[in-house]
């Protein structure tokens, strides 16, 4: 009977601790690797020969959005040619609860994250649930081949309990609530929570209330995750971020960070520095990332609350006025 179930030999090994790499064999038993060894002359139900190439733990890829894909292709086929395999989404403030899940594919809608035909098309097709933990029993029930984790969103949680895109902070009975909604969804095994604090609603949020929040999901040890409040003062925003850490005690993941900016990298690494915990990622800033149809539309509705919350309709219908013009 072989060792292992599979020994990779003969590659290039980068385990991902920051040691140098190094040439040798990986023998997996299961789903674990069982050993690594610069040879290893047991027997396998299966060699890979890896000659001429790196082996090393799959990617995590910290910023996807990706919560809908998954109901129709859990495959993610493009990610594990890329070698990733974990991937976060829930990122930006949106995210797949509270709330009934036709009610998150109008949120995805109104924030460009979705066409209205897809809408149409999810709402018709897909299985239905009221909370994370439904939603995970969905996926599950699919079948997903890569490891999934999920951020609840501020600006879904804030637009669901506060009946739209309020420019206004919540009352207390709102903001009972949303705590609540967090608090829930944390017991279910989300990783932490995300804000989009340029996007409708979550840039409706001054510090404070996102530090309320960041406090419900530092006691769960989770992360909050934040997509800049502004592009254009981005040291600022990075700044914020900080103090919601420091503030809250909640690890911080600063998200796409431009490298145009090599000041606000240097504040998170002060602010590591004096035992803030706190991480950032950053992405070649080419193209946008929202599929837009009716784009001009939708540029509308995400600068307006009330138009946001109007939608599509209401924006033709204010477009063919003196006033809404």
């Amino acid at each position: 009977m072989p060792s292992y179930d599979i020994i990779i030999r003969n590659g290039f090994i980068v385990d991902g601790t920051g040691s140098p790499g190094f040439w040798g064999d990986v023998a997996i038993r299961g789903n674990r690797i069982a050993r690594i060894a610069s040879r290893i002359t047991d027997t396998a139900g299966r060699v890979i020969d890896a000659a001429g190439k790196m082996v090393c733990p799959g990617f995590i890829d910290p910023h996807v959005h990706e919560e809908t894909v998954v109901l129709y292709d859990g495959l993610f086929e493009v990610y594990l040619k890329e070698g990733v395999t974990t991937l976060i989404n829930g990122n930006c403030g949106h995210s797949v609860t509270p709330g009934h899940s036709h009610r998150i594919y109008e949120y995805y809608y109104k924030n460009g994250l979705m066409t209205e035909e897809a809408r149409e098309r999810y709402t018709r097709e897909q299985p239905e649930w009221t909370n994370f933990a439904e939603y995970c029993d969905v996926i599950r029930a699919k079948g997903v081949n890569l490891n999934v984790g999920f951020l609840l969103g501020h600006g879904t949680i804030r637009w669901v309990v506060m009946g739209g895109s309020k420019d206004r902070p919540p009352t207390p009975e709102e903001e009972a609530r949303i705590l609540g909604y967090i608090e829930e969804g944390m017991q279910q095994g989300a990783l932490g929570i995300s804000t989009g604090l340029s996007y409708i609603p979550s840039r409706y949020a001054d510090t404070d209330e996102i530090v309320k929040c960041a406090e419900v999901v530092a006691r769960y040890d989770g992360v909050y995750a934040t997509h800049a409040r502004y592009y254009i003062g981005i040291v600022e925003s990075t700044e914020e971020a900080i103090e919601i850490g420091e503030r809250s005690g909640v690890r911080v993941q600063v998200s796409h960070l431009t490298p145009t900016s090599p000041e606000s990298f240097d504040k998170v690494l002060e602010a590591r520095r004096r035992g803030v915990e706190i991480c950032m990622d950053t992405i070649p800033r080419s193209t946008g990332h929202c599929t837009r149809k009716d784009r001009l539309l939708q540029f509308i509705m995400a600068i307006s609350s009330e138009l946001f919350d109007q939608g599509v309709e209401g924006v033709k219908a204010a477009l063919h006025t003196p006033e809404g013009r």
